[in-house]
Order: C-alpha cells, then structure tokens, then sequence
C-alpha cells in the first residue's frame, strides 16, 4: 500500500520511468479505496489502536471488505500497511476465511512486481494482514496526468507481465486486473541523483482464487471484477484459468498506448457486450508509434477466445522483451542518422577548411607544374620524331 500519491502534480517522466522528488505530492492514496472525507464501517469505527504486535498509526483507506492503517511492527519496528476486515464483517465465519485466505494466497507470491505479505494474523476474532508499505502512486493517477513513451509502456508491459508470471506460477489468479490496481513504488535512484525510478508493483489479489479452488468460497458462474477490464469468460461466468488476466493485462496495454478504452458501452451492459461481440481497432492505427508487433500482441491478449491469446505470461515477457530490443535498435539507428544529416550541412569543419585554404594552392602550382612538363615532353617527342624522320 502507498505513502505518498501525485494527484494534481504534473510528472514530467524521464526515460526509464524517473521523476524528481519535488514533482511528488506528501498526501496519502491507497488504490480502490474510498475517499477519506466519508466515514468507514470498519474497524477503526471501533476507535483501533493496537491489533496484535501492531500499533495503529493512522488509517490509509478503506474498502468493503477491510481498512487499511499505516502501523508499525512493535517486535521489529517496521512500518507496515495493516489490512483489517471490517466490523461488519467479524461475526460472518465465511467473510473472515476469504479474507485469510487473500492474505496466505498473496503471501505465497515472491515476486519484486507483486506487493509482499509480511505476516497473516488473528488478534481476538479480528483477522488482519501486514503487507510492505509502499511510497508511490497508481497507474491509473499517472494516465491521466502525462502521456508515456513507448519505451516506458513497454517496460511497464513486461513489469505487469513478470508480476502475473509469478502469481500464476502459484495457481493464482488476481481476477481484477486494472490501473487502479497496478502500483508505481518509487526507489532511489541508483546514479544516486535526486531522482525517483518506479517499479511496478500488483496489488490487490482480494478477488484472487485457485485455479482448482474447491471450498466454496468462489463459486463458478458469480461474475467478480471490473466491469471494463474483464475477459469475456469472466462475463460469462465459465472457469478461469491466467488467461483471464491476459485479456485484462491487454485492456491496460490498449489503453496505455491509446489513451482509449477498447471496449465502449453507455451501461455495464453495454460494456460487457462489447467485450463478447466487439474487436478493437488495432492500437496502431490510433497510435502511429506503436511498434506493428506490440499491436498484434495486444489483439492477441484481446482474443475473444482464451485459446487463442499467447500461453502465459512468462510468454507475454518474452515477447514484450524482443519488442523492447528492437526498439532499442531501431531508436539508435533514428539518432544516428538524424546526426548524420544535422552534420550534412556542415560538410567540413572549420579546423579542415582552414587546411584546405592553405593546400589549394600548392595544388594549383602541381597542376601547372605538370601541364608544363607534359608539353616539355610532347615538344620533345614531336622534335625527336622529325629527327629520325629526316635522316632517312
């Protein structure tokens, strides 16, 4: 979860996806969670100061299921973000086991793309979760302040898909793949200048469950996520496999290259036909700048069929890392020859022209030098000729 957020702030992003720290705002964000101006059903209803080795600091944000504090590990003095179910959901056995279940699924995932869980608990009835807290802001506040290059939406591609990779890896499937979801954490800059590097990060697997889940918690057929990102399986309520998230993951990447949804729709239900009916025009022919072959790897995601969209997510890495490569090559050899032709102009430097100033003449006088003696020695052939010509 976050400490700090952008919003309001302009981001002048910087290759590789730095910022300068004075371009961050000092406000508190927590992604999908309600606006702190309306008041929580939730544990901190209950006044919560202490939960378990926990000391409450202050709340982050809640949602319908838990709320989030920043606290702190009173046995290793860590700050933590620390998600608690909420009051109303305390007596219900069935709610606090998938909130515990969220908590060992997500901690199953090792990955430096998907928010780490330090530790699952129960203090007294009241489960709760402590997971890293996290400087930085959401993808969906950074769209809609500055428009991305397409290294840095080709580095965010392949970060998203790493984080998917991983969890998939576990059976996991996140369910509500979105921008909201999706977590820019800052970092020092290595060059240490005062710069910020983001780094993906995949929050939010509430909505998560096993690919063979069998305990009734998540039953087939319920429809869970984001009316916009979902895949048409989701929509149809048929079994999910990563797939899933793949389509999600290919909504994102269309409307980071675009600055478009890929499906339109007045009413949820509009949407959710458009995703069963509709294909997208191709993300190139809107934005010129997209490589050809990241745009048939977003239709590809976009598949109506699941079968038809690329196996996995570690394929979707490394298909973005070819693109990225050519990209790379393709931007040097731009470089090089716009200095070619920026020097074209001024074909010869000041230092050689001088040279060339002083030379010419001494051309000049070669030249004419050799003129001469060639007619010194046509004369004298010509001379010789009439010699040999007359004695006989």
């Amino acid at each position: 979860m976050s400490t700090e957020s952008n919003k309001g702030v302009k981001m002048p992003l910087l290759a590789g996806l730095t910022q300068t720290r004075e371009s961050l705002a000092k406000t508190v964000v927590v992604p999908n969670m309600a606006p702190m101006n309306e008041k929580p059903t939730s544990a901190w209803d209950m006044q919560l100061k202490k939960i378990g080795p926990y000391q409450i600091v202050k709340v982050l944000g809640f949602g319908g299921v838990g709320t989030v504090f920043e606290a702190l590990d009173t046995q290793i003095n860590r700050q933590v973000a620390l998600k608690v179910l909420n009051r109303k959901w305390i007596n219900d056995d069935v709610a606090k086991e998938r909130f515990l279940r969220e908590a060992r699924l997500s901690a199953m995932v090792k990955s430096p793309h998907v928010a780490m869980i330090h530790a699952v608990g129960d203090d007294d009835g009241v489960p709760y979760l402590a997971m890293e807290l996290l400087s930085g802001f959401s993808l969906e506040e950074l769209i809609h302040q500055v428009k991305l290059t397409m290294p840095q939406i080709l580095r965010l591609a392949r970060e998203m898909a790493k984080g998917l990779a991983a969890a998939h890896s576990h059976n996991l499937i996140h369910r509500d793949i979105k921008p909201g979801n999706i977590w820019l954490e800052t970092l020092p800059d290595p060059s240490g200048h005062d710069k910020k590097v983001y780094r993906v990060k995949i929050l939010d697997f509430g909505l998560a469950r096993l690919q063979e889940q069998t305990d009734g918690l998540t039953r087939h057929g319920v429809v869970v996520g984001t009316p916009l990102y979902m895949s048409p399986e989701q929509i149809n309520g048929s079994k999910l496999d990563p797939r899933s998230d793949l389509f999600s993951l290919g909504v994102v990447l269309y409307q980071l290259c675009t600055g478009k949804q890929p499906f339109h729709g007045e009413s949820v239900a509009d949407v959710w036909d458009a995703i069963l009916r509709v294909n997208p025009v191709n993300a190139r022919e809107i934005n010129p700048e997209v490589p050809q072959k990241f745009a048939r790897l977003i239709d590809r995601l976009l598949n109506k069929s699941r079968d038809n969209r690329p196996l996995d997510a570690v394929n979707v890495v490394r298909l973005v890392e070819i693109i990225e490569s050519e990209e790379e090559r393709r931007i040097v050899k731009q470089v090089a020859r716009a200095a070619v032709q920026k020097n074209l102009p001024n074909s010869t430097p000041p230092q050689a022209a001088g040279a060339a100033g002083e030379i010419q003449p001494l051309i000049k006088l070669l030249l004419i030098a050799s003129l001469v003696m060639n007619l010194v020695m046509m004369v004298g052939m010509g001379v010789l000729i009439y010699l040999l010509l007359t004695r006989h």
